[in-house]
């Protein structure tokens, strides 16, 4: 008697999934009417391992209309009445943010 088994199996090696993402620096202080930009976004994966990540490939929104950002470069207009802007970056699906204070 012999046996016949077929079949498909799928088995992911080696693939890392993302934990989480962390931008540097946590907070900013930028005057109205100037213009800063975040030095990095890491992202940490599920073996330890981490990388820099471009920062035209996040996304980003501001809490607040007179502060935007594009490309890690957070504006404050010249016009801004707010104090404090909370910036959210996202890679993927993880997010982090950065506070933003600007002096009257």
């Amino acid at each position: 008697m012999s046996f016949l088994f077929t079949g498909c199996f799928l088995f992911n090696v080696g693939e890392t999934l993302l934990n989480s993402i962390v931008v540097n620096p946590a907070t900013m202080t930028i005057k109205k009417g100037n213009s800063q930009t975040i030095a990095s976004v890491i992202a940490y994966y599920d073996n330890g391992s981490s990388a820099n990540i471009a920062l035209s490939s996040c996304t980003y929104a501001s809490n607040r209309t007179n502060v935007t950002v594009a490309n890690g470069k957070i504006s404050v207009s010249a016009q801004c009445v707010a104090t404090t802007a909370t910036i959210t970056v996202s890679y993927i699906t993880k997010t982090d943010t950065v506070i933003v204070t600007v002096p009257g």
